[in-house]
């Protein structure tokens, strides 16, 4: 990534509100360590803008151009891209907490009806589950990725996100770890 197109990339990070995971990761290390400042320390030198950007402008880089950065900042510049930057934090709460009620109300009705069923749902199967119906919301079904799970994909290195019946990376078919339940109950 060229020096002008990170520039435009960390403008859009910190400009269109992008910043929210690592707020969020912030935050977290914040309360989990309030009673230890020495390692409240250590944890927030990790999570630092430079290291989210380490992390995430390889992924802005293989998505876009240096153009379009400078488009979606020239969106963001607007009065519309504006209000969404101020909103987005409190909708994405407010967006987050809906989904975290729905989701635990079918979880209990799916738990009471299959109660063995969140022994057999793993982390992998909904992480599959996931990349399935992103494919289908993005149009991209059967095969494609989108550039989300393209940068997930890089991210974990491994093959999780493959479409249902397609080889492991160790060429087996893994059509089994993709057809349990779609959901995960804590």
């Amino acid at each position: 990534m060229n020096q002008t197109k990170r520039e435009q990339a960390i403008i859009w990070l910190k400009g269109g509100g992008n910043l929210i995971l690592l707020r969020n990761v912030q935050a977290y290390i914040t309360v989990a360590t309030r009673e230890n400042p020495e390692a409240q320390a250590r944890y927030m030198g990790m999570a630092t803008e430079e290291a989210y950007y380490d992390l995430i402008l390889p992924l802005l880089d293989d998505s876009f151009t240096e153009q379009e950065l400078i488009q979606i900042n020239a969106f963001y510049d607007s009065p519309l891209g504006k209000k969404i930057t101020e909103i987005t934090p409190d909708l994405s709460t407010t967006l987050t907490m809906a989904g975290r009620t729905w989701g635990s109300q079918i979880a209990e009705k799916l738990s009471a009806e299959f109660p063995t069923m969140t022994d057999a749902v793993k982390n992998e199967d909904v992480a599959a589950e996931l990349a399935r119906l992103e494919r289908i919301d993005h149009g991209q079904m059967p095969g494609g990725d989108s550039p989300t799970m393209m940068a997930e994909k890089k991210a974990l290195g491994s093959g999780v996100g493959e479409p249902t019946g397609s080889s492991g990376k160790d060429g087996s078919d893994d059509t089994a770890k993709h057809t349990k339940a779609p959901l995960q109950t804590a």
